[in-house]
């Protein structure tokens, strides 16, 4: 009986933390859950060798020079979309102080995959322009340092006092 107890409990753990990924791009915004924005450190071996046979020195791509998207797994954030500007980037707002924000194409969660996940307190400049989703949410037009312009929801800001 102790055995059949402590593999349900495994499951139900395992099944639990399943589920919480699926979800989690979904709930992000509500939740605060705070995504990773970084790229995964790869190592490389110590051997000179691969595990194919092939040689590291030879110019082939090794594991640590992987693009992102191969190294650590996970899905691509759609294309982003940068302006050329040649003014002076002055940051209005900041993104929250407490937790990553995903920085969406449209006024909604359900505008699209996010263009970017921007860190805590992120320098973006208000673009004077503002939509009421369906949900009653507020969202402001902004536009990061880089160029990017999309939708953070009003919550997600904080005024730069200058």
């Amino acid at each position: 009986m102790g055995l059949t107890m402590a593999a349900t409990i495994a499951l139900c753990v395992f099944t639990s933390a399943w589920i919480f990924g699926q979800i989690e791009p979904y709930v992000a915004e509500i939740t605060g859950y705070e995504e990773a924005t970084g790229v995964p450190e790869v190592v490389a071996a110590d051997s000179e060798t691969q595990d194919d046979g092939s040689d590291n020195a030879s110019g082939n791509q090794s594991a640590a020079q992987q693009t992102p998207e191969a190294a650590s797994g996970q899905p691509t954030l759609a294309a982003t979309q940068i302006t050329p500007t040649t003014e002076t980037f002055e940051a209005t707002h900041r993104s929250n102080p407490n937790f990553t924000v995903n920085f969406r194409p449209g006024p909604s969660v359900s505008s699209g995959d996010p263009i970017d996940a921007l860190s805590p307190s992120t320098p973006i400049r208000f673009l004077d322009d503002e939509a009421i989703d369906e949900e009653g949410v507020i969202w402001l037009r902004m536009e990061t340092d880089a160029g990017q312009i999309g939708w953070l929801r009003e919550v997600d800001t904080e005024p730069i006092i200058q």
